[in-house]
């Protein structure tokens, strides 16, 4: 084997025996690191001299080599004296299995965590996704059997305007009876039986009681805004078809899909206590 090919075969060197390697070796001397600081003590203020294209494009301060020097010698003049300190010596290569080791003792297992991180996320995330799938799946079968259950099939929304606004009128009879029910004579004994039974109780009678129950027994079918304020309005019993329009245009806020929701519990070194009453 001639002497180039013999110059080319590979040496297997401990990893973190390669610095001392080089300096046993004669590669590089043994002082090549104050050369080093002394290059990098110089980086910050060379760096802000370069344009921004070039700049974006290198790695952070620290992790500048020689290799990267090279690669930006070309664009400006000022890092040849970079370039030039390092090849003195052989000093770039001292630096650059300082960087080596400092990469593979750190840098790789940073990332490698990181990595396992964001594995996991994305397995986290696979699996809501699965819950969410089964979550839609099932309201949309308790929405196709309520749309049984009001003699019609589960369609979409444009159409349900429709649909849903001709059977309200089957709500009128149900309202009737509940009215009838309330202003009944039986049920007028029974409001009337909880108020002396709450006198009793309470050794005084109650100011108000059941205060609905008592309107509707008194105005009958009337407007809940009479009920809020005492004020007679007229009712107008009609269907409005501009409702389920609005709510097909209105749009929901589910939040930030990339953050994941919390639940607070309040103060878990709080003792929680149950408020009876006065």
């Amino acid at each position: 084997m001639d002497e180039a090919a013999l110059r080319n075969l590979p040496i297997d060197i401990q990893l973190s025996k390669l610095r001392d390697w080089l300096v046993d070796r004669k590669w590089v001397s043994k002082d090549f690191y104050k050369v080093t600081e002394e290059v990098r003590a110089e980086l910050p203020s060379l760096l802000s001299l370069l344009p921004q294209d070039i700049k974006q494009n290198l790695p952070s301060a620290e992790n500048l080599s020689y290799y990267d020097f090279c690669e930006i010698v070309n664009s400006l003049e000022a890092w040849t004296k970079i370039i030039s300190k390092l090849k003195a010596n052989n000093v770039y290569l001292g630096d650059s299995a300082v960087l080596l080791v400092r990469d593979v003792n750190f840098e790789g297992p940073s990332l490698k965590k990181q990595q396992d991180r964001a594995r996991k996320r994305l397995q986290d995330l696979a699996n809501k996704e699965l819950d969410y799938i089964a979550i839609e799946k099932a309201h949309r079968q308790q929405f196709a059997s309520a749309c049984q259950q009001l003699g019609f099939e589960a369609t979409e929304l444009d159409d349900m305007e429709e649909k849903i606004s001709s059977i309200q009128h089957r709500l009128q009879p149900f309202v009737n009876e509940a009215l009838a029910d309330i202003q009944s004579l039986e049920f007028q004994a029974a409001v009337t039986y909880y108020r002396e039974f709450l006198a009793f109780t309470l050794d005084e009678v109650p100011i108000e009681i059941l205060p609905l129950v008592n309107f509707i027994s008194r105005k009958g079918d009337a407007a809940v805004h009479t009920f809020l304020t005492g004020e007679d309005v007229e009712v107008v019993n009609e269907t409005n078809t501009n409702l389920l329009s609005k709510m097909a245009k209105t749009k929901i806020d589910f939040g930030d899909a990339n953050q994941e929701p919390k639940i607070d519990f309040g103060d878990a070194d709080q003792e929680p206590k149950i408020d009876f009453g006065d």
